[in-house]
């Protein structure tokens, strides 16, 4: 039961952010935070209630006040923070384990207190390291505050199919993989 809850709830925000990217507008209320310009850039239509906040680039690091405030006033089930590296604010060392945790504390506490799911997109390293774990960018203590981790990696077998990998699961038995 647990696993299948699990499962359901990967593929829910998998589709929901899925439906974000693609334009649609969400079941549900999104905070979608981006700062690279890349082709999902079409995200920042659904940004304008948060961005109108800040007249400079996001950063957790100073920003946590305004982004509860616009998670509060949209009622946001979900917020997408795209990618990490660029959020985490100048000051922010983020191969120090200790600096991600000044940051991931209090945006854990404001998850909590308003209900919403914040979810992390991290790019992978060059490494070649074998476990998942140990490829994001930055600190291992950044996948260690997680509570679930996701990974998308091409299908071997098929080049033109990717995989959505569970990596990290401190909330049930791990999902099995899902092919799309």
């Amino acid at each position: 039961m647990q696993q299948s809850l699990h499962i359901s709830l990967c593929v829910f925000f998998t589709e929901s952010v899925a439906s974000v990217t693609l334009g649609h507008q969400p079941s549900f209320s999104c905070v979608p935070i981006q700062q690279e310009e890349t082709e999902l850039s079409h995200l920042a239509p659904f940004c304008t209630h948060k961005m109108a906040i800040v007249d400079r680039p996001f950063s957790l690091s100073h920003d946590l006040e305004l982004l509860e405030r616009a998670i509060k006033r949209t009622n946001a089930l979900l917020v997408v923070l795209d990618p990490l590296m660029a959020v985490l604010g100048q000051s922010i060392d983020s191969s120090r384990d200790q600096a991600i945790r000044e940051v991931f504390t209090p945006l854990a506490q404001l998850a909590e207190r308003t209900g919403c799911a914040i979810l992390i997109i991290r790019h992978l390293t060059k490494g070649t390291s074998d476990n998942a774990l140990y490829r994001g960018a930055g600190s291992i203590g950044i996948i260690a505050a997680a509570r679930t981790g996701l990974l998308v990696a091409q299908d071997p077998s098929d080049e033109n199919k990717r995989i959505l990998a569970t990596t990290k699961n401190n909330l049930s038995q791990r999902a099995t993989n899902l092919s799309y």
